[in-house]
């Protein structure tokens, strides 16, 4: 490659004798991280990488991350089909599409299904992979799960499957199981539930119906904003990701489209900006996986040179705030036309190397509404009484990151 080998030249396109002059450099210096018994498939040495390190190189180098092969397979297919997890989610992560079917219709989520393996299907889910898809016989990934009742994942694929609501099969597909029969009722078996305070659930339940009957009360005719806050939380900002993906679904639109204003503390900043500067929630969902091989490695504290090359690449070396925000410093912040968002992304997650904003409002909401109260007196104050009503909030949405998991640990008395 170094040379200028074409990382797109697939064995299609040549006889294998000439195949070793086109990677022979790529086999002679990754020789146990190429498969070369998948060659005789086709494809381009994207299929037959086996270690994340060379599928992130050739994709560096522009290997077509879809390309075919002589079974109609991508290389997503393959790291699926050999059980590779890393590989798959650094394909995933880079925008590998999750809906191409093979020759024989098979899309990644019916051979992981088939292949039962957990952890694929769940990721593949996570990245959006369509849970409806059919293959050329007409059947879906639930469809497709072996018969084998024994296998100890078959449970645990079913409910996950389940869970994230997949159909089961129309009354007249034939060869069903009770796992997707359309008159069958096996759902596979849950996780064991996790301890939570049951007078926590009640609060909360509580809360809720307050919340819906109010909302109920509200004059529609008049203009008030939305607002929407994210909490701190390091790479639990995946968990932000996975709650507005949700949320957008269920709206049928854009989550930006939803709110007036958008709020954040350090990695909820930082989604914060990736949404404001036009990425939509799958592009912020594939940074945060690049966040967490390149910059979340090693000890703490994490080198910065990763993380501000990568949040120079998604927001822009030379993007500039457009609207003025509150910062609260020793030093006087710049003034809008010299802010760099990429910068104020790397000051909102300066933890753990320095104190940011999750020392005293990891949940920003309170901080928020003080910045829009202020606002809305100034506005009125100089007669800009329609622009204050967006000040006016009517729906405030705060998205937490959950609480971390700690161990405990028993120290032996002497």
């Amino acid at each position: 490659m170094l040379a200028g080998a074409d990382v797109n030249l697939t064995a299609a396109k040549r006889s294998t004798s000439l195949l070793p002059g086109i990677v022979g450099d790529l086999l002679q210096d990754n020789q146990p991280k190429l498969y070369q018994q998948d060659m005789k498939h086709g494809g381009t040495p994207l299929h037959w990488a086996i270690s994340r390190e060379v599928v992130v190189a050739l994709v560096d180098k522009n290997c077509d991350i879809n390309a075919l092969n002589f079974d109609g397979r991508t290389a997503l297919h393959i790291m699926v089909l050999r059980g590779r997890l890393e590989c798959a989610i650094a394909l995933l992560s880079r925008g590998a599409e999750h809906s191409i079917g093979d020759n024989e219709g098979n899309t990644p989520l019916h051979l992981a299904v088939k292949q039962t393996n957990v952890a694929i299907v769940q990721a593949l889910i996570v990245f959006g992979a369509n849970l409806e898809a059919k293959n050329k016989m007409g059947n879906t990934p639930r469809h497709t799960l072996p018969t084998e009742m024994s296998n100890s994942n078959y449970d645990k694929i079913l409910y996950v499957l389940h869970a994230v609501g997949a159909k089961r099969c129309p009354p007249e597909v034939s060869g069903c199981r009770p796992s997707c029969s359309a008159r069958g009722d096996y759902n596979g078996v849950p996780p064991p539930p996790v301890a939570r305070s049951s007078t926590r659930d009640l609060v909360s339940q509580m809360l809720s119906v307050a919340a819906m009957e109010r909302a109920a009360c509200f004059d529609t005719s008049q203009k008030q904003g939305r607002l929407l806050c994210l909490d701190g939380g390091g790479i639990r900002g995946l968990v932000l990701v996975q709650i507005l993906l949700s949320l957008e679904e269920a709206v049928g639109r854009p989550i930006v489209e939803c709110f007036d204003w958008v709020a954040g503390t350090s990695t909820g900043g930082i989604l914060a900006l990736g949404l404001a500067s036009g990425k939509s929630l799958r592009e912020c969902q594939r940074v945060y996986f690049r966040l967490k091989e390149y910059a979340f490695i090693g000890m703490r504290p994490y080198p910065s040179d990763a993380l501000e090359a990568i949040l120079k690449e998604c927001l822009g070396p030379r993007a500039e705030a457009g609207d003025q925000a509150s910062v609260v410093s020793l030093a006087q912040p710049p003034p809008p036309s010299e802010q760099l968002v990429w910068q104020a992304a790397r000051a909102t997650g300066a933890a753990p190397s320095y104190l940011d904003g999750g020392l005293m409002g990891n949940n920003p909401t309170l901080d928020v509404l003080t910045e829009l109260t202020e606002l809305n007196l100034a506005l009125r104050a100089t007669g800009q009484h329609e622009e204050a009503k967006k000040t006016n909030l009517k729906v405030v949405v705060s998205c937490g990151t959950g609480p971390i998991m700690m161990k405990s640990k028993t120290k032996a008395l002497h």
